[in-house]
């Protein structure tokens, strides 16, 4: 709730502000309810609101307008943020019947924000309506919360109910907040911080309605903030008047349109380096936590095995002691799956050949490293493209520049994929003419190009960070 302090708010003494709380609002929405008709409102919400909801949402409210409630329940079983959609759509139905059925004079305000809710009613209805709508609906009661010392919280905010009928509005704390923010020697870029000041001293500006305390907020979060290692000037530079603190840009900015926009994990004095290089290209920097607490220590859910993991980019390693071969791969089936294929593939496979001429050499999927997870296919590609796949003994022939080598290699049917491009990379002129010369099929490298398995048509390399046109090979 967010109120201007240029005006004075009144209740009429017969007036009684109480809250009301929702119990068990993650209740289970009534089949019926899903099944009523409630195109006078949906389609308002994706016109009006369609660019802020996401592609399950807008999808959720376009099968509840065409009465698609096998997609909605579909929807509701894939996606657990759309859910609120339901409660609010529900609980919008329920107070319109519960204030319009009311036989006695009804709310004068009725604001709710999810399950919190308050109200100004007449004090002599009070208990005579919280009865009625706790009577609507089996899956909806309220408990009702008193003004206690003339003083109801709601949400951030204290009203405070003037013996005269004034309403005023502090910023509210509950009894076990400990004033702790974000330490300002914790590693996070200095604008993070700036804005904790800045958020706190506006929600004092345009919550608070008395001067007095407006003043006493200030000085509350001053000090709350010194002990949590906030200078003077940090408070300086952060409340600075907007017009002042507004740059010239050293380069004219392009339109929305075409201005990139990156999100970096933040490395002190190193991404503020990356900053200033990506501002002189016009792409626009933010910064986020490279580690936070929640991923250190919270961990709901039971660590995956890693057989099961899919769209990872996964290295192999033999176990030979002596052995230094790896293999670098990608894959959008799970883990176990592609081991098996490697292990199976008789033909095209690196590990099996290395298998095969390596007696006593093995491979063992628990100990396969996960580099990474990219659901992303042409970033994967891109990944491949920028590293050679396996170290072969063809792309071994290439890095050393041994022409002949890679001519008896070829003789034997090596898979010539990952060399063709590790030759490309290496500007290896006579390789790349003896590999591409060695079939007439340019089908098949088209399907090896990329690695040892492309799990999509390669002709969407190019749209990875390489210029590396497979169509041509």
């Amino acid at each position: 709730m967010v109120l201007s302090t240029n005006f004075t708010l009144r209740s009429s003494v017969s007036h009684h502000c109480t809250g009301a709380h929702v119990q068990n609002m993650a209740a289970t929405i009534p089949d019926e309810v899903l099944q009523e008709e409630d195109t006078d409102r949906i389609p308002l919400r994706v016109v009006h609101h369609e660019s802020d909801l996401s592609e399950a949402e807008k999808r959720f409210l376009v099968s509840v307008e065409r009465g698609d409630y096998a997609t909605v329940r579909q929807i509701l079983e894939d996606y657990g943020p759309v859910s609120p959609i339901v409660v609010n759509l529900y609980m919008e139905k329920f107070e319109n019947k519960a204030l319009s059925t009311f036989k006695d004079t009804p709310p004068a305000n009725w604001f709710r924000y999810v399950d919190d809710t308050w109200c100004r009613l007449k004090k002599r209805v009070a208990d005579d309506f919280f009865e009625h709508i706790n009577q609507i609906d089996d899956n909806i009661k309220f408990t009702q919360e008193s003004s206690q010392d003339n003083m109801l919280p709601f949400l951030d905010t204290k009203t405070i109910i003037e013996k005269d009928g004034r309403l005023q509005f502090e910023v509210y704390r509950k009894p076990t907040h400990t004033d702790q923010y974000l330490a300002f020697d914790s590693h996070h870029p200095l604008e993070h911080k700036l804005a904790v000041i800045k958020t706190l001293f506006h929600r004092a500006d345009n919550i608070i309605t008395s001067d007095t305390a407006k003043t006493d907020e200030h000085r509350h979060l001053r000090g709350a903030l010194s002990k949590c290692g906030y200078q003077r000037w940090t408070f300086n530079k952060a409340l600075k008047p907007s017009d002042q603190s507004k740059k010239t840009p050293k380069c004219t900015p392009l339109t929305n349109r075409n201005k990139a926009n990156i999100t970096i994990p933040y490395v002190q004095g190193v991404s503020e380096k990356l900053r200033r290089i990506f501002q002189n290209f016009n792409i626009a920097t933010n910064f986020k936590p490279q580690s936070t607490l929640r991923q250190r220590l919270v961990h709901p859910k039971d660590r995956p095995r890693k057989g099961s993991k899919a769209d990872v980019i996964y290295r192999l390693k033999c176990e030979e002691p002596n052995c230094n071969n790896t293999y670098i791969g990608e894959t959008s089936r799970s883990l176990n799956e592609r081991y098996k294929e490697h292990c199976a593939n008789r033909y095209s496979s690196a590990i099996f050949h290395h298998l095969k001429h390596n007696q006593g050499h093995s491979f063992n999927l628990e100990s396969t490293d996960i580099l990474d997870r990219e659901p992303r296919w042409f970033e994967q590609m891109d990944i491949n493209c920028t590293d050679p796949l396996s170290r072969t003994a063809l792309l071994i022939a290439i890095e050393n520049e041994n022409l002949e080598l890679v001519e008896l290699l070829v003789s034997y049917n090596v898979r010539v994929g990952d060399a063709l491009l590790h030759a490309i990379k290496r500007e290896f002129v006579g390789a790349v003419e003896l590999l591409l010369s060695c079939t007439d099929d340019r089908a098949q490298y088209r399907t090896t190009v990329l690695g040892d398995s492309p799990t999509k048509p390669p002709d969407s390399v190019n749209k990875g960070r390489r210029v590396f046109d497979v169509a041509n090979f």
